[in-house]
């Protein structure tokens, strides 16, 4: 009878040894699984947040040039239309430095278009460039730092590894173009 209880003694305890370490095993793993579960999906709203501050910079920065263009329209041409060719020559001219605020080439595009310019109107047009400069100027720095925090990211090791495997970057490479 002694021999019996021992053979079973031994079983129970195999069992319970066998318990035990599937419980240690289970218990090491799951937080592991957690963390990867968790690394995904902060990688995955990262990513999500990066874009989208990066196209809400786009955004921001061709509101400021439609908002210059449409002042500009109404202080100097007074025409609903604009006209081929002012809207590349304003986005130039807001790229441009704010301490650097030479506007002779757009004032010389109205001179063209036979635009009689008081002096006035003269210096609302400089102030009204000069403004919309620094407020492009300011964006687009913002934008910068966002891609650049971004393009860390991606490089990143960590990160990176979870940003590729959610299938970032999702932006079209024409985003990712320097402005200045």
């Amino acid at each position: 009878m002694q021999g019996k209880s021992k053979t079973t003694n031994n079983a129970g305890t195999d069992r319970d040894n066998k318990k035990v370490r599937y419980l240690i095993l289970s218990g090491g793993l799951l937080p592991v699984l957690l963390a990867g579960i968790i690394s995904h999906v902060t990688a995955n709203s990262m990513g999500d947040l990066s874009e989208s501050r990066i196209r809400e910079s786009h955004g921001q920065m061709e509101t400021i040039v439609s908002k210059c263009m449409d002042t500009l329209q109404d202080l100097a041409l007074a025409t609903g239309a604009s006209p081929a060719g002012l809207r590349p020559l304003v986005e130039n001219h807001l790229r441009i430095n704010p301490s650097k605020s030479d506007n002779r080439e757009i004032f010389e595009w109205l001179k063209t278009r036979q635009m009689s310019m008081s002096d006035l109107r003269h210096d609302k047009i400089d102030a009204l460039i000069l403004e919309a400069r620094k407020n492009y100027q300011v964006s687009l720095a913002e934008l910068q730092d966002v891609r650049e925090t971004y393009r860390k990211h991606i490089d990143s090791v960590y990160a990176g590894f979870w940003l590729r495997r959610n299938g970032y970057p999702r932006i079209e490479s024409v985003d990712w173009s320097d402005q200045q």
